[in-house]
Formats: structure tokens, C-alpha cells, sequence
């Protein structure tokens, strides 16, 4: 081996033994891992699409967030999506704010996942494969709520599935 080769080789294998800088795998969060199975009753909620949201206690709850749900699959109760919310910030300007702050933090461990699409309102997403996690000041008349949300594309598949009555299409 040339002297140069000798040199570079230890380089590149430290080099690709550093884990990239923001780069965890997006499973879960607040303790909750989407996929696995969950057996809460008590719905907190439901989405504009009147989903229920079940109520969950994190493991480390976050600082101005104060309420905790989960939405699962109908059938084998699956997590699908999990949330985290408030709902006032008090002003828009105190959603962006702590907004912000979790944006430090969540660049820190996801920053390597971080989206460039164009949302609407305050939305900053990290996605990895078929998982999401999204904080979100959405836009609003009358509040000025903070939403932070992981979701997973192939468990929402799965509720979805579940959700359809197939004797419902059984003419096409």
C-alpha cells in the first residue's frame, strides 16, 4: 500500500464510523413508538375528520404542551399518529416562538431529515421514509394553538384499510 493510501484509509473509516449530525431514524416519540400496539380508552378528541384522538401520558412531557393523544387503527389498534398540543399559545407570536425552540432541538437529533415543502402557516416537518414529525402553528381565528405531530405513512395505510367496509364496494 502507497503511503498516501496508508494515511487515508484510518480517515475514511473514522469518518464513516461519525454519525451524521441530525440524522435519527424518525420512530416515535414522548415515549410512544408508532406501530406498536396501544390500549387507552379515554378520547381526548377527534380530528376535523372526526378520527378520536386517545389520551396518552408521556414519558417526559414538554414544556407548553398540556395535552397528549395518540390516533390508532379501528381494528388492531395500532399507533398510527401521535400528538402533542395546546391549545392557545396566547398570541401567534408566542407559537412561533416556542415553535422555534423546538426547532433547535428537534434540528439537533433530525436535522438530516428536515422538509423544504411549502406549508402554510408556522410548519416545520422532518421526514424520514414513511415517518413524519411535524410542529405546526397553524393558522387560526380566535387561537393560536401548537400542534406537534408524528405520524407514519404505512400505519395510516393501515387504518385506513380497516376503516373500509368492503361489503360497502362490492359492486365495483
Amino acid at each position: 500500500m502507497k503511503s498516501k493510501e496508508k494515511f487515508l484509509v484510518p480517515i475514511l473509516l473514522t469518518l464513516l464510523s461519525i454519525p451524521a449530525y441530525g440524522s435519527s431514524v424518525i420512530e416515535g416519540g414522548l415515549g410512544v413508538k408508532l406501530g406498536d400496539s396501544f390500549s387507552g380508552t379515554e378520547i381526548i378528541g377527534n380530528t376535523t375528520s372526526e378520527v378520536p384522538i386517545y389520551k396518552f401520558s408521556p414519558s417526559k412531557p414538554l414544556p407548553k404542551l398540556d395535552r397528549y393523544g395518540v390516533i390508532v387503527t379501528p381494528k388492531t389498534r395500532k399507533i398510527v399518529e401521535i400528538w402533542a398540543w395546546s391549545a392557545d399559545m396566547g398570541s401567534t407570536a408566542a407559537c412561533r416562538e416556542q415553535l422555534e425552540r423546538f426547532e433547535v432541538i428537534f434540528d439537533k437529533k433530525y436535522g438530516g431529515h428536515k422538509s423544504n415543502a411549502i406549508t402554510f402557516g408556522e410548519n416545520v416537518i422532518y421526514r424520514h421514509l414513511e415517518n413524519k414529525i411535524s410542529i405546526n402553528c397553524p393558522i387560526s381565528f380566535g387561537s393560536d394553538p401548537l400542534y406537534l405531530q408524528y405520524s407514519s405513512d404505512a400505519m395510516e395505510k393501515l387504518r385506513l384499510s380497516e376503516s373500509v367496509d368492503e361489503e360497502d364496494f362490492s359492486d365495483i
